[in-house]
C-alpha cells in the first residue's frame, strides 16, 4: 500500500486560515512549551510516578483511581518502552492484548512522542480510524490513505504520514517559529483548531461559537500542555 501524501495546497490553506487568529509569538510560546515537556519527561520526570504517567497524557487524565491501580501492574513491562522510545516494542507488548481499553493506543503513543518526537502521538483529533476522522485525514490526497487494515499497520502508515508531513512544512518553509520536532504535531493541531471552528460556525450562532476560546487556548488543550502546565512536580516526582 503507498504511503499517504499530504496535499501541500490544502495544508497552507489551514495554517493560513489558523495562524491568522493568532498573535505573534504565540506559536514560539506553544513551541517552548511543547519543548520544555518534552525535555522534562526525556530527563526521567515522568518515569516510575504513575500518577504522572496517567494523569499528564490527556487520554487518561480523569481514568478513576480503581482503573489506574488495575492497569498499573499491567503496564509496568511497557514504561521502560516507552522511556526509550522504543514504538516496536511498546505497541508488540499492548497489541498482543485482546482486551485493551480505547485509551491505550493513544496514552502509549503519547509517551512514545515525548520519548521520541519522530514517533506520532495518535490522538482521536489527530486520526479516529473508524470514522476515518481527524486532523490527518483532512490533510490527505486521499482521504482514505490510512487503511492499513490492522492496528500496527496503520500506526506505521501515520508515521509516514507524520514524516510527509515535516517535509512539507521545510520545503514551504511554514512553521519556523516552532521546533523542528515538534512542527507535524502542532500543524495537526492547527488544522483540527481550525475545523472545529469551521464547524461550530456552520452550526452555532456565533456566541456558542466563542465558547470554544481562544485559538492559542484551544489549541494548547488539544496539546495537552495545558494540564502539564497546571501540574506542580514536587521533590519527590508527586503531583500536587
Amino acid at each position: 500500500m503507498s504511503a499517504p501524501v499530504v496535499d501541500a495546497v490544502a495544508l497552507g490553506e489551514f495554517l493560513g486560515r489558523s495562524e491568522s487568529a493568532l498573535e505573534p509569538g504565540q506559536l514560539a510560546r506553544i513551541s517552548g512549551k511543547l519543548g520544555e515537556r518534552a525535555r522534562w519527561a526525556r530527563a526521567g520526570g515522568a518515569w516510575g510516578d504513575w500518577n504522572v504517567l496517567f494523569s499528564l497524557a490527556p487520554a487518561t487524565r480523569r481514568l478513576p483511581a480503581e482503573e489506574r491501580a488495575g492497569w498499573q501492574e499491567r503496564l509496568s513491562p511497557v514504561a521502560p518502552l516507552l522511556a526509550a522510545g522504543d514504538a516496536a516494542g511498546a505497541l508488540d507488548e499492548i497489541l498482543s492484548w485482546q482486551d485493551r481499553p480505547d485509551w491505550l493506543i493513544d496514552w502509549t503513543t503519547f509517551w512514545l512522542h515525548l520519548a521520541a518526537p519522530e514517533n506520532p502521538w495518535w490522538a482521536r483529533w489527530i486520526y479516529a480510524a473508524q470514522p476515518n476522522t481527524g486532523a490527518m485525514p483532512l490533510l490527505l490526497t486521499e482521504p482514505g490513505g490510512l487503511t492499513a487494515g490492522d492496528v500496527r499497520g496503520i500506526y506505521e502508515q501515520l508515521a509516514e504520514g507524520w514524516q510527509f508531513l515535516g517535509s512539507v512544512l521545510v520545503s514551504l518553509r511554514r512553521l519556523l517559529e516552532v521546533e523542528e520536532p515538534e512542527r507535524p504535531l502542532v500543524a495537526l493541531s492547527l488544522v483540527y483548531g481550525t475545523y472545529l471552528y469551521t464547524l461550530a460556525s456552520w452550526r452555532l450562532s456565533e456566541e456558542f461559537t466563542a465558547v470554544l476560546g481562544p485559538v492559542a487556548q484551544v489549541l494548547e488543550g488539544l496539546l495537552g500542555i495545558r494540564r502539564w502546565e497546571a501540574m506542580r512536580i514536587g521533590a519527590q516526582g508527586q503531583v500536587d
